[in-house]
């Protein structure tokens, strides 16, 4: 079982007994249930509640599975680049530049859920219009920060950019058990923007806001 505190910035793989003595968890996507000591662990630290009305369940079915992806050719000669555009994208890195460093992980993740549960999240009509958008992005991208910057920090200038056209996709955090690993991308309806289905698909998505 891999939980993400927000609260502490890290994940927490926990390993849960698949016994018939073991307590409940109910509403989490495990066999059994935990040993006692462990479940007053995650009581202590606000992650499991022992009151019905107060759980949210803990599945994976929180977006569409990832069946497209965006392309765009960022060396096209006939991609335009609206000052506008330019200007959303420096102000959209400015942004996530001074959150990613000042602010808890907490906090940027709630800035993303309350504009997206603003604005409802819908899936634009023209999607030509997105693939315009993400290509002007992966135009625009080098000259502010570098492709090795983490998928966090990219996953949250993409929002902000696409925030201000209007666009709220959703924001997936995803985590892969043997070896661990952790990622993140975003998505709309079926469509990821930043990465590639068949990388996606290796995670199993725990939160999409």
């Amino acid at each position: 079982m891999v939980l993400l505190d927000l609260k502490a910035d890290r994940y927490f793989a926990l390993a849960v007994a698949p016994t018939e003595e073991a307590v409940p968890l109910h509403g989490w996507p495990v066999a059994g249930g935990a040993d006692a000591r462990l479940v007053q662990m995650l009581i202590g630290r606000g992650w499991v509640t022992t009151g019905e009305g107060q759980a949210r369940r803990g599945d994976s079915s929180l977006v569409s599975r990832a069946a497209r992806e965006v392309f765009c050719n960022r060396y096209e000669e006939d991609l335009r680049r609206p000052s506008a555009t330019v200007l959303a994208f420096i102000a959209a890195t400015g942004v996530a530049t001074v959150a990613i460093r000042c602010w808890r992980l907490e906090r940027v993740v709630h800035r993303v859920a309350q504009r997206n549960a603003a604005h409802g999240g819908a899936v634009p009509a023209d999607i030509e219009r997105l693939r315009q958008l993400i290509a002007v992005f992966a135009d625009l991208r080098p000259y502010l920060f570098g492709w090795r910057d983490a998928c966090l920090f990219e996953s949250f200038v993409l929002s902000e950019f696409l925030a201000r056209h209007g666009i709220f996709p959703s924001w997936v955090f995803g985590v892969q058990a043997r070896p661990f690993g952790a990622h993140c991308w975003l998505q709309l309806d079926d469509i990821v923007l930043n990465d590639t289905v068949e990388r996606v698909s290796a995670y199993m998505p725990i939160m999409a806001v």
